[in-house]
């Protein structure tokens, strides 16, 4: 879908959704770029801060962060993180009654990417 002009008109961009007393208490303001990461990877994009969310809670959209891939022009302007790189390729990793891969509850820890990039790996 983020490859249909009709769809993508406008000025859209991926942005992770957080509750307002969570992003406060990291230091985290609207509109920031934050890092999420995983035991898996990490991801940076900006946040938007709402309390229709779940404290404790971040929602990332899927769909972005195509980078070249494949022959997707507008998708691949469109720019985003994928969030697929914060989920485990492991076969040991796959949910046992479905036979899927996790794609969604997965832990992250989210962070102020300037302060991600301060803090050694």
């Amino acid at each position: 879908m983020h490859n249909a002009p009709l769809l993508m008109r406008g000025e859209r961009e991926q942005r992770a959704l957080m509750h307002v007393d969570d992003a406060e208490a990291l230091g985290i303001a609207a509109g920031d770029t934050v890092r999420v990461s995983s035991p898996h990877g990490h991801i940076e994009l900006a946040v938007e801060l709402t309390d229709d969310i779940m404290a404790g809670v971040v929602a990332i959209p899927h769909g972005w962060g195509h980078r070249g891939t494949g022959n997707l022009r507008v998708a691949n302007r469109a720019g985003g993180a994928n969030v697929n790189q914060l989920m485990s390729s492991d076969p040991a990793d796959i949910e046992a009654l479905a036979g899927m891969a996790r794609l969604t509850g997965v832990p992250v820890r989210v962070e102020p990417a300037a302060k991600a990039a301060r803090t050694p790996a």
